[in-house]
């Protein structure tokens, strides 16, 4: 499976499923046999510390970033309870605040932009 076709099936997976995390983004993944393991970490570009998902490798998170990029899905902060629900989590401290000297996670889920919604 080519990175377009990944995309379509994570952006069909998203409109599916408002708010979506990681977790369920994995479940695409291996869904499609496409292998997003890796030491990689998604972390924000304001605030290095900031850290939104861990273990995946360069092309998985690519993936996300691009579909970011592209404005076709939106990131915005959850509740960890979600990530409870989904049965995985990080093993970091929770972003309480914006003085963070140390990594600290920010759960976040997607949903497909306002933008991406007009065009269907």
């Amino acid at each position: 499976m080519n990175k377009n076709q990944l995309k379509s099936e994570i952006l069909e997976y998203i409109k599916a499923h408002a708010g979506t995390s990681f977790v369920e983004i994995e479940h695409v993944f291996e869904e499609n046999n496409f292998d997003y393991k890796g030491d990689g970490a998604y972390t924000s570009g304001q605030h290095p510390n900031v850290v939104f998902w861990i273990g995946w490798n360069q092309e998985a998170f690519d993936v996300i970033a691009e579909l970011k990029k592209d404005g076709r899905i939106e990131m915005d902060i959850c509740e960890p309870i979600v990530y409870m629900v989904d049965g995985k989590g990080l093993d970091l401290p929770i972003v309480r605040s914006k003085n963070i000297k140390t990594d600290h996670w920010l759960p976040v889920t997607f949903t497909i932009s306002k933008k991406e919604k007009e065009h269907v």
